[in-house]
């Protein structure tokens, strides 16, 4: 029975990363794939990997997990909270204004709140562990599995109208909750190097996976290749510093391509913090 519930869980692994291939950033994020094919397949993927998560999550199953030392674990959450909410949302006052409510940020994306909590992509028990403690939490619980069209057209009929969560509760949710699932992508993508890392560094590495997402093929990775085969088997921060920077040179000329070169930037002075 074990050996079944391992396969469930590696087949909703690699239907996830076909699923997501760039990073749920809801702003300057890198340009996405196709919208058309993203919400297409995340209309196939989506379902199958609930319906695995919902079979493991039915019979307790544990999952071991890295316990890293508390002093690491508060510097990198606290940091990559800090760095991840400055160019996702700026602040408090942007949040107010654009993100405490359930929007629809586009393409595979399920109905979403606080910090890029996409509901569409979660559980219902995933969410109400995460929500507990809101008050709109059995409304939040029926995002689960919403995605792409549906989800568009749910969030603007209103399904999740009047529901509110406050910047604290966003922000503590976010780091307990949502940025433990990408500091493990982050460290699949980087490898077992990853953990050796300064947790600032830790945490800019994060960010980048936040924003890009955690692929390593094809020439627009060439710098996160560099940085897994490179500078992380050797702890280099400086080098880890220098590809972020060199990857300003994929959105030269772009809308974004100030405002993402500005974050790869801030992210490499926190590496070498």
């Amino acid at each position: 029975m074990r050996s079944i519930f391992l396969a469930q869980v590696l087949l909703a692994a690699c239907l996830t990363a076909c699923a997501a291939p760039d990073g749920p950033s809801l702003a300057g994020q890198e340009s996405p794939p196709s919208v058309p094919l993203q919400t297409e397949i995340a209309s196939i993927t989506v379902p199958a990997v609930l319906a695995v998560q919902n079979a493991i999550q039915s019979v307790d199953l544990p999952v071991a997990t890295p316990t890293p030392t508390s002093i690491e674990k508060d510097v990198f959450a606290e940091e990559a909270t800090k760095l991840i909410v400055r160019w996702e949302i700026t602040g408090p006052s942007m949040y107010d204004k654009k993100y405490q409510g359930v929007i629809w940020p586009g393409g595979a994306s399920g109905p979403t709140w606080a910090v890029g909590y996409d509901g569409g992509h979660q559980t219902r028990r995933t969410i109400g562990a995460d929500w507990i403690g809101h008050s709109s939490v059995d409304r939040l619980q029926e995002s689960s599995g919403v995605t792409g069209q549906t989800a568009q057209l749910r969030v603007k009929r209103g399904d999740w109208r009047g529901i509110t969560t406050e910047y604290p509760y966003a922000l503590d949710v976010f780091a307990k909750s949502t940025l433990p699932s990408y500091k493990a992508t982050a460290q699949r993508a980087f490898g077992a190097g990853f953990r050796d890392l300064s947790p600032m560094a830790q945490a800019a590495l994060t960010s980048l996976v936040y924003n890009r997402g955690g692929q390593m093929t094809g020439a627009r990775r060439a710098e996160m290749r560099s940085i897994r085969d490179q500078c992380i088997p050797s702890n280099d921060v400086a080098c880890i510093a220098r590809e972020l920077r060199a990857m300003c040179r994929l959105w030269e000329g772009t809308p974004n391509g100030i405002g993402l070169c500005k974050r790869r930037n801030d992210e490499a002075r926190v590496a070498q913090q």
